[in-house]
């Protein structure tokens, strides 16, 4: 189900943190959208995430859970050891498999983010090690949503968003300050294009 606001799934990894918070603090108080924080996180580390994030926005800020409908103008944290996906504008959660070395908790939600929302989703790649993430850039784009991704020169880890580059061609490459700007200027023309 397809709202009326856009769901922005913000993936990061290792040198995140501070791009999330620099994102954050540059965001109005009612930017009309949803956000969707899905980080890599050890199956056993209790994410403060959302405590962190909360003093850099007034968006209310809280861990999603399972079965919780998304809300606009609110930030949604994923926590620990749990996979994300998204049904009917509504959070679905499940256990990692002990099977999932590799973590592609970013891939997993934006595939499903792009899926559920169209052209009211949007993606976002900050920093990180490996390239999580890529694929599912690249599904958001083939179902008219949009995409952006840090510049990896501001990046501590450069890798994730180079993969992301790779992979699609962004509707925007930036610092998370500049990434903020430009999303605000989407929200407010809708669906039009970023010059």
């Amino acid at each position: 189900m397809e709202n009326s606001f856009f769901i922005i799934g913000l993936g990061s990894s290792a040198g995140g943190q501070n791009a999330l918070i620099e994102f954050f603090e540059n965001l109005p108080p009612d930017p009309n959208a949803a956000f969707v924080v899905v980080t890599h996180l050890w199956r056993t580390h209790k994410t403060t995430l959302g405590d962190i994030l909360s003093k850099a926005t007034p968006l209310p800020v809280s861990l999603i859970k399972n079965h919780q409908k998304i809300e606009n103008n609110h930030i949604y944290v994923m926590p620990e050891n749990v996979e994300l996906q998204i049904k009917y504008g509504i959070a679905c959660t499940r256990p990692r498999k002990e099977e999932e070395i590799i973590n592609r908790a970013i891939d997993t939600f934006f595939i499903s983010l792009a899926e559920d929302q169209k052209e009211h989703a949007a993606g976002i790649i900050f920093s990180g090690c490996g390239s999580d993430g890529a694929k599912g850039v690249k599904r958001i784009h083939e179902l008219k949503g949009k995409v952006f991704v840090q510049d990896p020169t501001s990046a501590a880890f450069n890798m994730m968003p180079k993969a992301a580059i790779e992979a699609d061609h962004p509707d925007s490459i930036e610092t998370p300050t500049a990434l903020a700007k430009n999303l605000v200027y989407l929200l407010s023309k809708k669906y039009s294009v970023i010059p």
